[in-house]
């Protein structure tokens, strides 16, 4: 159907991730979440559309969720974010290279700022 269920995480990967399927089918089955490879466009529009936040690098997937309105955290390592970031209502983004570990806390920080922001109403720009 293609409608988020509330609280399921859904990890979404394209054809460029086919490859990783393996990777994560045991944190899948482990945390409960469902994995969902290469939906179609009305599908994915309903997926991200329902989606309570959405975390993905720079790319056209991540500019969709955040265009569609879904709290979204963008991952900007090489480009620039300041000329390519995605436009929307509740955008958070982290630009530059970091460590794994920096990288995870810094976008649980984004992911609960735009939480707090989500109950007060929409923020403009991004972090």
């Amino acid at each position: 159907s293609g409608k988020a269920e509330t609280g399921r995480v859904t990890l979404l990967l394209g054809p460029a991730e086919r490859g990783l399927r393996e990777t994560f089918e045991g944190a899948v089955q482990e945390n409960k979440a469902r994995m969902v490879h290469s939906p179609r466009m009305e599908a994915l529009a309903s997926l991200l559309g329902h989606a309570r936040l959405y975390v993905g690098h720079d790319s056209g997937v991540t500019h969709l969720a955040a265009m569609l309105g879904a709290p979204t955290v963008a991952l900007f390592r090489d480009t620039d974010s300041r000329v390519w970031g995605p436009l929307g209502p509740r955008v958070q983004v982290i630009s530059g290279k970091r460590a794994r570990g920096t990288l995870v806390q810094a976008t649980v920080r984004a992911a609960k700022e735009l939480e707090r922001t989500a109950q007060r109403g929409p923020v403009d720009g991004t972090a």
